[in-house]
């Protein structure tokens, strides 16, 4: 097994300051803790976003912004040690604004139908990426709570109370909310031959 040089080694993990610590120093202007904190949970932001609005040229973008309403909005966060929680909810709530602007913006250069083109055939070389991309278009159409609940629930692998609670609703909600995106998917996976193998009934 591999070891870093001991030269580079400048301590215990357990020296690293803890998220509370960080957001203390991070409100009283320390540009350094934003820095610090920004670096330790920018995975996390980004597999989130990714998750719910996909892997494009603006999703970069989107876990800046992120992490610039987090950190305008850290004087309302109660509990410090619970940073990274919090910091999931903040991602979700910038990803659905994203969803909804996206969904404005379509409206406004809606095409007549016929100008929409086909949907290729499914390729018999590439069945795996055939499935992505029309699940992709699913999820591209279905409304958007339902999708953000669908991408954490489904495609991330979040636990219902987990993602309920970076959706800042209540269970009750979100079981709701997953049972209409799971019949919603389903629905139009069977329009799509690509999917004919990858899905079938789902359970919440």
């Amino acid at each position: 097994m591999l070891m870093a040089p001991l030269a580079l080694v400048s301590g215990d993990a357990g020296d690293a300051p803890s998220d509370a610590a960080l957001v203390a120093r991070a409100r009283a202007g320390d540009r350094s803790a934003t820095a610090s904190l920004y670096a330790r949970h920018v995975e996390r932001v980004r597999r989130i976003v990714a998750r719910i609005v996909g892997v494009g040229p603006e999703l970069d973008d989107l876990v800046q912004d992120a992490f610039v309403a987090a950190f305008r909005r850290l004087s309302s966060l109660r509990d410090a040690s619970a940073f990274g929680p919090w910091l999931d909810a903040v991602s979700v709530g910038e990803a659905r604004h994203h969803l909804r602007a996206q969904a404005r913006r379509r409206w406004l250069s809606f095409r007549a139908p016929s100008d929409v083109p086909d949907v290729a055939a499914p390729s018999l070389l590439d069945p795996a990426r055939d499935a992505a991309k029309a699940a992709t278009s699913i999820l591209s159409s279905m409304p958007t709570d339902l999708r953000i609940a669908f991408s954490l629930r489904r495609v991330d692998g979040r636990s219902l109370e987990e993602a309920a609670s970076m959706c800042r609703v209540s269970l009750a909600t979100f079981k709701r909310r997953m049972q209409r995106a799971d019949a919603f998917f389903q629905e139009r996976a069977r329009d799509h031959a690509a999917l004919a193998h990858y899905f079938s009934e789902t359970t919440t």
